[in-house]
């Protein structure tokens, strides 16, 4: 089993309906990539301050697993959505596993300006964002 740390949060709508009121999600890594995703950051930034001080994650219901691309240049990040994948998801559009979402960051290896990584996504238990 996997432990987590917070790499931040993000107000969003699941992808199916009901999207009001909308959960805040915490966007959270496997604590053994930490480091690494901590390392692309040079300047301060949230998600690198986050996942150095190995913020824990926060109680809430786990929805599953996203891939996101982050930006060499812009330190942009993206979804895997941006492949256009037919993958199998889970009950809230997400994958199911971080086996799947690993499988699915590899899609993007080749690609020197974006590097794709798994995250869990957690709606957390008592926060709601504003619509």
């Amino acid at each position: 089993m996997n432990e987590y740390v917070t790499a931040g949060f993000v107000a969003g709508g699941l992808w199916r309906p009901p999207r009001v009121p909308s959960p805040v999600l915490a966007v959270e890594v496997p604590t053994g990539r930490a480091a690494e995703i901590a390392g692309w950051f040079d300047h301060p930034h949230p998600v690198r301050d986050n996942l150095t001080a190995r913020t824990p994650p926060l109680a809430g219901q786990h929805l599953g697993f996203e891939v996101l691309g982050h930006e060499a240049m812009g330190g942009q990040f993206h979804t895997w959505l941006c492949y256009n994948k037919e993958l199998r998801v889970g009950a809230h559009g997400l994958l199911t596993t971080l086996d799947e979402a690993d499988r699915t960051a590899a899609l993007g290896d080749g690609d020197d300006q974006i590097t794709w990584f798994a995250v869990r996504l957690t709606a957390v238990q008592g926060f709601r964002s504003i619509r």
